[in-house]
């Protein structure tokens, strides 16, 4: 992300992405459909431009909101359940809240060692973006939504796991709270039991 320092929004700090014309279109799109999001749960969209590259192709600048916070991926989580409990509630608070309007992200497990999920530490956001390779509702059938739906939920189980160190707890609050999910994954997979089965002597 390149920083902008001057811009015409006054103190809000910028970033920027430069994209391929159909990945620009496709941000575009998903950000307007987000509006209503903009400024919790995905960053504010301040536009666009477009300029020629020395190769004389034409390139496209998407305007972010910089996110101030923990990157998922290039953080080891070392607290606690109970602190890190409301990161995890806040990330998928975010990505039900994507989903109710009809866009899912599609590449939450892909994209730059999940760098994509910022952890607002300020006003306690699971901030979500980079939607250059999203779908949404208008042109896509409900079986592929539904199902899409269900990948983002789970690249977003790994993403949170730490290496599966919060794996169980997780997976535990995904049952109590009916996240919709791979069923093998979450609901299926057995709990073993503490008390040793005693040996029957012959």
């Amino acid at each position: 992300m390149l920083p902008i320092h001057e811009n015409e929004c006054g103190a809000l700090d910028m970033s920027s992405r430069i994209l391929p014309e159909e990945a620009y279109l496709t941000e575009t799109m998903i950000y307007e459909s987000l509006s209503s999001l903009q400024g919790t749960h995905v960053p504010y969209s301040f536009g666009c431009s477009s300029f020629t590259t020395p190769s004389q192709e034409e390139a496209y600048v998407l305007i972010f909101e910089q996110i101030k916070g923990i990157k998922i991926g290039n953080t080891s989580v070392t607290t606690s359940w109970e602190s890190y409990q409301p990161v995890v509630e806040a990330f998928f608070e975010s990505i039900q809240a994507i989903n109710k309007l009809n866009v899912r992200h599609r590449t939450l497990d892909i994209q730059d060692n999940y760098n994509c999920l910022v952890y607002d530490t300020q006003n306690k956001w699971g901030v979500i973006k980079d939607f250059n390779y999203g779908i949404n509702g208008f042109d896509t059938d409900l079986v592929e939504m539904e199902f899409e739906g269900i990948k983002d939920n789970m690249a977003l189980f790994w993403a949170l796991s730490a290496g599966n160190l919060w794996s169980g707890n997780i997976r535990l609050w995904m049952v109590e709270h009916k996240i919709p999910a791979d069923r093998h994954v979450i609901y299926d997979e057995p709990v073993e039991s503490d008390v040793e089965e005693e040996e029957v002597e012959e």
